[in-house]
């Protein structure tokens, strides 16, 4: 799948992965049999999905020692170590904020997200522990992601209202928008459009996202919406 080829190609190569709601384990498998991690370990809340990715592994004649499979919540119980790669993709912002504050941001963790919804709250959370989030999109299905690769190195700030609903890449003058604006404007406006469908719908329950959605607005062509 695009998405998690996207999540491959920016955390490659590693040593330990730590899938975190791996679903059916897909990405930390194809990475074992790519070269592309040297362990898995792949975690799931549901046992339904974790069953299916034991299957998935043993398809493959992968055993404990290479692919290892916890039930649990978060790292099931285990910790990671300085230098382990971390993903939590497909959750919403509390539960990966959730699980993030069992760690201590300061270690040498390289950690890549996917927030499926309330972005603000994991980008204000972040900007509080002095991380930078470095964000690149992509398109899977129909359907346009924003992926969250984090630096350490940055100061503790708070962010205004539209820099976490919007996300600081995506403002006017962040380089990050220039480039995609030059690149590949395609998939710059699919995410934004679908920001402002959001964030339309926010405003008529909250209007402190109405300068939110106008600021939007401002960032997109008239013919995308």
């Amino acid at each position: 799948m695009p998405r998690l080829q996207h999540i491959k190609d920016l955390i490659s190569p590693c040593g330990r992965l730590w899938d975190i709601g791996c679903d059916h384990g897909y990405l930390g498998v194809h990475m074992y049999l790519t070269g592309a991690c040297q362990e898995a370990i792949l975690t799931d809340l549901r046992a339904k999905p974790l069953a299916e990715a034991q299957k998935l592994a043993c398809a493959y004649g992968l055993g404990p020692d290479q692919v290892t499979l916890l039930l649990g919540d978060g790292f099931a119980g285990q910790e990671a170590q300085a230098g382990d790669t971390i993903v939590i993709a497909g959750m919403g912002a509390y539960e990966i904020r959730s699980i993030l504050q069992s760690l201590d941001l300061s270690q040498d963790y390289t950690i890549c997200l996917q927030p499926t919804w309330n972005r603000e709250v994991l980008r204000r959370y972040l900007a509080g522990q002095a991380m930078i989030i470095e964000e690149s999109l992509v398109q899977d299905r129909g359907r346009t992601y924003s992926i969250f690769y984090l630096r350490r190195g940055g100061e503790k700030r708070d962010l205004s209202l539209a820099e976490a609903a919007i996300g600081e890449a995506w403002m006017a003058d962040s380089p990050i928008y220039k480039d995609y604006l030059q690149k590949d404007p395609g998939l710059l406006y699919a995410w934004l459009a679908y920001l402002a469908r959001v964030y339309g719908k926010r405003r008529r329950k909250d209007p402190a996202y109405a300068p939110v959605y106008q600021e939007i607005l401002d960032l997109l062509p008239p013919r995308i919406l």
